[in-house]
């Protein structure tokens, strides 16, 4: 998951995407370490939320994506 925001600031600042961006990884980066200590304890039920929630990451990221481009702040 570090890798994955590395790689997506990487993309941001080589095209220019700035603030909105910056949030946008900050946001993932929470939703990341909700994720890791809520399945930390291993028990299934925890680890099976953990994944289900991968969907708000993916959001996160498409809205930020989407304004970052109208705005280019």
């Amino acid at each position: 998951q570090g890798l994955f925001i590395l790689l997506l600031a990487l993309i941001g600042y080589l095209q220019h995407f700035g603030f909105i961006w910056a949030i946008t990884l900050g946001i993932c980066g929470g939703l990341f370490i909700w994720q890791y200590g809520h399945c930390n304890d291993r028990q299934a039920q925890h680890c099976t939320e953990s994944f289900l929630h991968n969907h708000k990451v993916g959001m996160v990221i498409f809205l930020g994506l989407v304004l970052s481009l109208l705005f280019k702040i």
